[in-house]
């Protein structure tokens, strides 16, 4: 009798420290998820600084392409003006 009595007092303890492992465990996690959701707001932040200056170089690119386009037209018009005169 006496030995089941100590073998549950072992296993009463062993269960309080695996309560306190458990609760540590827990406060763990919850600051790893903590610290997860934010990384994740700096990865979208970072994310959308990106797409924003993707669509700035994109804007730039389309309206370089059209005053590329406007000189091609100029320089053509001036070659004829200069084929006419005959210079």
């Amino acid at each position: 009798m006496h030995g089941e009595l100590m073998r549950i007092e072992t296993l009463v303890e062993r269960v309080a420290e695996l309560k306190e492992a458990n609760r540590r465990l827990q406060t763990l996690n919850a600051e790893l998820v903590s610290d997860l959701e934010e990384a994740q707001k700096g990865y979208r932040v970072a994310d959308m600084g990106w797409g924003a200056e993707c669509s700035r170089l994109h804007h730039e690119n389309e309206r370089l392409k059209k005053e590329n386009e406007a000189y091609k037209d100029l320089f053509a018009r001036m070659r004829n003006l200069v084929e006419a005169v005959g210079v």
